[in-house]
């Protein structure tokens, strides 16, 4: 009991999104499980007013719309509909078929809905197959809400007013709340593309106004951003797009090589099979991505998976630090406006060659193998993003 008391003292967020996406895909057949998991996260709603929501109680909820649970002025109990929530129900109906007064988590067992207890430790066995460590139960799941949506109440509005600047003239308004992922992703593309071109100054203000929500989703994508090396805030002036250079190029896969090696040559000795799956599973995931986030979110994923048994939490921090400082450069390579490729020689091996060459040393305890294929992906990574790099400037030159 003390143990239990004590973890729930010490219980975090879930920080990392790609954490969330994880339980997503693991809970991606449990349509039950997937939605408990979306309305905790992404409304903040506390789990003793979930568990007794019957399906008639969120039938006929719109996209976009303000939701209540009960009375109507309990704040507490208001919501606005997403498109995961949306999504998730309509999921779960499709694959559950209930009637309208069966409980939306009902016990396999029983009539009866789900209580605090089982779902507290089934929430806790979603973090151990997920790898999550520092959360416990529903009430990490309200620190999550909590964590990415700081400045905001339940039933905060998204939409404000429309503006006329710049930035309205490359942004679409979205229509639904909570979407820091969906900033990010229009912002990065925006950025990549050159849109934003580096050295232009943007604010959480402009930003909001043209994607009309509230500031506080943009800012949580704007510290992805920054996280990213995208850009670089100035107090009270907003965040400059920042210039990239072949010097920093340059320095940033000297440090890496340096520091990967080593981290290499310590997975080679300690690396299980189960992280061998899981890198075979990163790989082939990666071989199917096509847009560049998705394939440097996998690429990011498999060097963290990498690294991951040699049990030194500094050291790989460190290094996925390196890895997001060059997800700039390696954006170029990517960008919409390109329309040539760049030299063949550098593009000559497929999607995946490296990453599979690496973990066949790996499964053979080949470290000379690792090293040098190693080294081999991140001088290719650097010789492509400079091509790139002097393509644009001749572009830029010529314009």
């Amino acid at each position: 009991m003390l143990n239990a008391e004590k973890e729930r003292h010490i219980a975090g967020p879930i920080r990392d999104s790609e954490n969330i996406e994880t339980l997503r895909r693991h809970l991606s057949d449990k349509p039950r499980d997937l939605l408990l998991f979306d309305l905790a996260v992404e409304t903040g709603i506390g789990m003793k007013r979930l568990l007794p929501l019957k399906v008639k109680d969120l039938t006929g909820m719109k996209n976009g719309e303000k939701f209540s649970l009960g009375n109507k002025r309990d704040k507490k109990s208001t919501f606005m509909v997403n498109e995961t929530i949306y999504k998730t129900f309509h999921r779960y109906l499709k694959k559950t078929q209930p009637a309208p007064n069966d409980y939306l988590f009902k016990s396999k067992k029983r009539q009866l809905p789900l209580n605090l207890s089982s779902v507290s430790n089934m929430i806790n066995g979603w973090y151990s197959t997920a790898g999550i460590k520092g959360c416990y139960g529903a009430i990490s799941l309200r620190k999550t809400w909590e964590f990415n949506n700081k400045d905001k109440t339940p039933d905060q509005s998204a939409a404000e007013a429309g503006s006329n600047s710049k930035a309205n003239l490359i942004f679409k308004p979205l229509e639904a709340t909570t979407v820091q992922r969906k900033i990010f992703k229009e912002l990065f593309k925006a950025i990549v593309s050159r849109k934003i071109p580096p050295g232009t100054r943007i604010t959480a203000d402009e930003i909001s106004r043209a994607f009309k929500v509230s500031q506080a989703p943009v800012r949580v994508a704007m510290n992805w951003l920054e996280a990213r090396g995208f850009i670089v805030s100035q107090r009270k002036k907003g965040s400059i797009v920042r210039e990239l250079t072949t010097e920093e190029l340059y320095e940033l896969v000297q440090v890496r090589l340096i520091l990967e090696l080593a981290a290499a040559k310590l997975a080679c000795k300690a690396i299980t099979d189960e992280t061998l799956h899981q890198l075979e599973s990163i790989v082939e995931r990666y071989k199917q991505a096509y847009a560049f986030e998705d394939s440097d979110k996998l690429n990011r994923q498999f060097h963290k998976t990498l690294y991951q048994d040699i049990n030194m939490p500094l050291l790989t921090t460190i290094v996925m630090d390196l890895y997001d400082r060059f997800s700039p450069y390696a954006a170029l390579a990517f960008a919409d406006h390109l329309d040539h490729e760049p030299d063949q020689n550098i593009r000559k091996e497929g999607p995946g060659y490296y990453h599979a060459k690496i973990i066949e040393g790996l499964r053979r305890r080949d470290t000379g193998k690792v090293l040098k294929f190693l080294e081999m992906k991140l001088r290719r990574g650097m010789l492509l993003t400079e091509e790139i790099m002097k393509q644009s400037d001749r572009i830029d030159a010529m314009e």
